[in-house]
């Protein structure tokens, strides 16, 4: 038997080695395995509103008790929103009236995402009920809303030549970037603008054949991009010039008058005015009638376009020919007087082609016969008494008619040339009767005054001296007499 000291001894001995095997066991059971490499993994990185995420552990191979998910706006946030618990043992979720759903190797689906839901998410697993190691992991979750379609609308409803227009790219959702196309190319060129978001695009001075596109803009996000639909330009513009077709202006009385008025260059086509005389007379690109005496005078095709606001015009005159009537000779003076120039004019009613005239029955000649570009106005420079008095007649001619005036003879107007006086003598006895004529050619007549040595003859002074003196006159053409 062993002494007790011994046995003591060998008993506290015991004791002790079970105490270090238990403390290497307790020290096995609590080492931290937070050690292994722990990670959450996002599929897709990147969250769009709508659908969703899987939050996936990785690098994780034990089997825990349970798994917590955890919810903050970011990683360096210091308190944070419990989610939900997973329960290995009892294979359940214990938060089911939510949207996330965890799974039994603690993987969290998380469906129907919205904008809101973007923050940080951490896992923590609970090995078992005793252990305080409880290794966690994390990741971010951005969640973005996917853009719809790209559209493009314009800043007028018309693109106008020579005029500025926008266009602006739409979508919804969140937009990151905007790029533009034109014809397939990025723009380029000083004319073509863009706002600093890119989204509004500004053509300067359109052209009818650089800027009809088409034009595409592209929007992206980091979970989606889209093109819009090609969107070409419909530019107004013109019209540049009017054209009457046909080019005949003369027409007889009784003939189809048709006219067609044409604009070259119009987007969209020009609307047609016909003005006769100012007044309107059709509202179409054609005019037609039957010729009469009232359809003559200016016609005007008048094209508008009521987009770009041009208007544009085209004028003719149209002659009218029917049955002349006698034409009329006027004179420039009421009196044609020797040296000067006359001018007669032929004055017809109606439309007329030719004019002649005829000088005592043959056609003018001589430099002094001066005629109008028109030959409806006959000058006759430095007119004489003998070789201009005519008569005149002017003839007037058109594709229907011909027709002559009357007779019209000069009247020249002349003199008085040099006044004679003729006597019986030149010496006469005292108490005779003296008589003296005067004559002086001149149209109309001259009329004479008599004087003695400066005085007239009629004055009583004259009568007084002479008293046996009687004057007789007797005015014509040529000669007056003074008889005494």
């Amino acid at each position: 038997m062993e002494r007790p000291s011994k046995a003591s001894q060998s008993r506290g001995s015991t004791w002790k080695g079970l105490l270090i095997i238990t403390a290497t066991i307790l020290s096995c059971w609590i080492q931290p395995t937070s050690a292994q490499d722990i990670t959450v993994e996002v599929e897709p990185p990147l969250g769009t509103q709508g659908l969703s995420v899987t939050f996936r552990i990785v690098g994780y191979s034990g089997t825990p008790v349970m798994y917590n998910w955890y919810y903050k706006t970011s990683a360096q946030q210091p308190s944070r929103k419990h989610i939900v618990t997973y329960s290995t043992y009892n294979r359940r979720q214990l938060q089911t009236k939510i949207r996330q759903r965890v799974y039994h190797n603690g993987t969290m689906f998380f469906p129907n995402l919205l904008v809101s839901d973007s923050g940080y998410y951490e896992v923590q697993i609970i090995k078992d009920r005793f252990t305080l190691d409880r290794p966690e992991a994390g990741a971010p979750l951005k969640v973005y809303v996917a853009l719809s379609k790209p559209t493009i609308v314009t800043s007028n409803n018309t693109a106008v030549e020579t005029k500025d227009i926008s266009l602006t790219c739409q979508a919804t959702g969140d937009i990151h970037s905007t790029k533009w196309y034109i014809n397939q190319r990025a723009p380029s060129g000083s004319r073509i603008q863009l706002t600093p978001d890119k989204r509004t695009l500004t053509i300067r001075n359109l052209t009818r054949t650089e800027n009809k596109g088409p034009y595409v803009c592209e929007m992206k996000n980091p979970v989606s991009s889209g093109r819009s639909d090609p969107f070409t330009l419909n530019v107004a513009y013109g019209p540049d010039s009017a054209k009457i077709l046909p080019a005949a202006d003369r027409y007889n009385v009784g003939d189809r008058i048709q006219l067609t008025c044409s604009a070259q260059s119009s987007n969209p086509p020009v609307q047609f005015t016909w003005l006769q005389n100012g007044q309107p007379v059709s509202n179409s690109a054609k005019f037609s009638a039957t010729a009469a005496l009232n359809h003559a005078g200016n016609y005007t095709c008048v094209a508008y376009n009521s987009l770009t606001g041009i208007t544009r015009t085209k004028s003719m005159n149209i002659i009218i020919y029917g049955p002349l009537s006698k034409p009329t000779i006027l004179t420039s003076n009421n009196t044609a007087v020797e040296t000067k120039d006359f001018s007669f004019t032929c004055q017809p009613t109606g439309a007329i082609v030719t004019t002649r005239w005829f000088i005592n029955g043959v056609a003018p000649a001589g430099g002094r016969i001066q005629l109008s570009p028109d030959k409806r106005t006959l000058t006759i420079r430095r007119l004489t008494r003998r070789e201009n008095k005519g008569p005149y007649v002017c003839e007037t001619e058109n594709p229907v008619s011909l027709s002559r005036s009357d007779p019209f003879t000069l009247n020249v107007a002349y003199g008085p040339d040099e006044a004679t006086i003729v006597s019986i003598d030149n010496q006469y006895p005292l108490g005779a009767n003296i008589t003296l004529s005067c004559s002086a050619a001149s149209n109309p007549p001259a009329r004479f005054t008599w004087l003695q040595n400066g005085q007239s003859a009629t004055q009583p002074h004259f009568l007084l001296l002479h008293p046996r003196v009687t004057l007789e006159t007797t005015p014509v053409m040529q000669s007056t007499h003074l008889l005494a």
